[in-house]
């Protein structure tokens, strides 16, 4: 969560404010147990599997993976940027909100921008309609006068002033102007504008805010066909999503989205009465665009060209969305004729044409397999173990679930593999000295129960003998204990909100929401168990990496001095454990 604010300010937001209250005042919520419980408002269900946690301050939906703190949840159900949730907050909550002078500057800006962005596309919007050219060229692709104001399209003349001129603007301006991208600087200090003779698509951030433009040549001559702003304060093209917040404003729960190649695909779906369509803004489909698209529907469908160029499409795309697969997300490939892009098919052929094809869609599954069998000669024994190996390396991409399950129980199938030549085919990197084994599974209990009592690091006892360890996950556990050190009143909602642009956040919120048959009174007992119980395993392992080594080659004095304290420091543990 990217934020100017200090992070004791937003502790004590997510402290104070009460999840439950907010959340039901939006939902209809039900107690259960310790717990609330209701329809999720960020999928289409008939079962509840939308959970709000009063204690942990976080929901979750087991459904379609929806997720976060009370500060997530306004931004994703209202539409609202983080600052103004943070700032409704603390206006609600009676609590002061500090911020530096940089900070305000900023924000000023930005917000001065924003407001000058939306006086352009005004300005766009006026010049279409006195622009026979333009009408005439948007009434020939089958526009209505309903979608052109929809999508708020306009159009930018080829001879016109200075766009700061057009405007108004004072000097001062200008530089605010350049924030926009809407005007450069050529090589003899002369203010140019952006757009000239050009179509203009506006790109509205999820708030529906104007943040960028694209624009499109009328006719043919210098420069690209299609032209976007550059990236800015305000636009940033690997995070936002064309046609995504008007897919929103037509249908509040989208249960698919559609993800195209280009403006005029999304619009002219959209005149075909077809409005869950979204487009990437020049940049190949990323991680960051389908996380957004997840967090909004449980079906993503990837509709390209049936040539070369859209099979590569559509494998980045299934390749990017591997790491971020939960087991509520629903990919599918949609392949249309050579040389025909949904706006040109859905043109020629209707809206019904194009519903049959997605009828045909090819499953993530089925799409993945296919594309590893086109690439290898799977009647050979060679052929099959090089699919099996690409395939495997791409699965263990996955989080762990029942997709991933299915993924692999399917290579098996398809290549009539056992799980023990699966393993064989992905060993660990070769190693002259052996690495030590760490028992995750004791590792992860700990960690969950960590998350979801964080009072009980006081009764932790982390020896030196952990600290000492490389190993990523133990280094996690540590990180959220000095956390929790330094902030002994946070919440699990305060712990997690520090890892929400790290790797490991999907892997701790599963954790933070996984139920224990254990009271939270006798998680301190229980943690310290598997910790102790974790330090004896790492002894041993200790003592086994020597051994291996002693085989290898004779031991270094240092080493057998080493090797003699681990088995008096395994000897001492066991006593001490038989005499509890």
């Amino acid at each position: 969560m990217s934020n100017r604010f200090q992070q004791t300010f937003i502790d004590e937001i997510l402290s104070k404010a009460d999840i439950v209250d907010t959340i039901s005042s939006r939902v209809k919520l039900k107690k259960a147990g310790h717990e609330y419980s209701g329809l999720c408002p960020f999928h289409s269900e008939k079962t509840p599997s939308f959970t709000v946690s009063p204690q942990k301050r976080f929901y979750y939906c087991f459904g379609c993976g929806a997720n976060g703190n009370v500060i997530n949840f306004m931004m994703q159900f209202d539409h609202a940027e983080f600052r103004t949730v943070v700032t409704q907050l603390a206006q609600h909550l009676g609590i002061p909100c500090p911020e530096t002078q940089d900070d305000q500057q900023q924000y000023q800006l930005n917000h001065a921008a924003k407001h000058l962005m939306q006086k352009i596309q005004r300005y766009y919007q006026q010049q279409l309609q006195q622009n026979t050219q333009a009408l005439q060229y948007l009434n020939a692709r089958g526009l209505s006068d309903q979608v052109i104001h929809q999508y708020g399209l306009g159009f930018s003349p080829k001879y016109q002033k200075p766009l700061h001129q057009i405007l108004n603007l004072g000097q001062q301006d200008i530089a605010l102007l350049q924030r926009t991208g809407m005007i450069y600087t050529d090589d003899q200090g002369r203010h140019n504008t952006r757009f000239r003779g050009r179509l203009i698509f506006p790109i509205r951030n999820f708030q529906g805010e104007t943040v960028g433009f694209g624009g499109r040549q009328l006719t043919e001559g210098r420069g690209p066909k299609y032209l976007n702003s550059p990236e800015t304060e305000l636009f940033k093209k690997s995070f936002e999503l064309y046609g995504l917040y008007e897919a929103k404003q037509m249908k509040k729960k989208l249960e698919r989205l559609i993800v195209v190649e280009g403006y005029m695909d999304v619009i002219s779906l959209a005149q075909h009465g077809v409005y869950n369509a979204v487009a990437t803004l020049g940049t190949a489909i990323n991680a960051q665009h389908i996380r957004n698209l997840a967090r909004q529907a449980q079906h993503i469908a990837f509709c390209f060209d049936g040539d070369a160029a859209g099979q590569r499409a559509a494998w980045r795309a299934f390749t990017q969305s591997l790491p971020i697969m939960h087991d509520g997300l629903h990919l599918s490939f949609v392949f249309l004729p050579q040389n025909e892009d949904p706006d040109s098919f859905i043109q020629k052929q209707g809206k019904s044409k194009f519903a049959e094809y997605f009828k045909q869609a090819k499953p993530a599954t089925e799409f993945f397999f296919e594309h590893i069998f086109k690439n290898h000669r799977t009647d050979t024994l060679s052929g099959r173990a090089a699919a099996a190996q690409e395939a495997l390396e791409l699965i263990q991409t996955i989080p762990n679930g029942i997709f991933k399950h299915l993924m692999q129980q399917q290579l098996e199938i398809t290549l009539s593999l056992g799980k023990d030549t699966l393993a064989q085919l992905n060993p660990a990197p070769p190693s002259r000295t052996p690495r030590l084994r760490i028992d995750h599974d004791h590792l992860s209990q700990v960690i969950s129960m960590l998350l979801q009592c964080p009072s009980i690091y006081d009764a932790f006892t982390v020896s030196n003998l952990l600290k000492e360890q490389t190993d990523t996950k133990i280094q996690w556990l540590l990180t959220l204990q000095h956390t929790i050190q330094d902030h002994p009143m946070i919440s699990t909602a305060g712990l997690l909100q520090r890892w929400e642009k790290h790797e490991a956040y999907p892997w701790l919120v599963k954790l933070a929401m996984q139920p224990h048959l254990l009271s939270e009174t006798a998680f301190a007992v229980e943690c310290n168990h598997r910790l102790e119980t974790l330090k004896d395993q790492l002894i041993q392992e200790k003592i086994n990496v020597i051994l291996s080594e002693a085989k290898l080659r004779g031991l270094s004095t240092q080493e057998k001095q080493a090797l003699n304290m681990l088995i008096k420091l395994k000897v001492k543990r066991k006593q001490h454990s038989q005499s509890i």
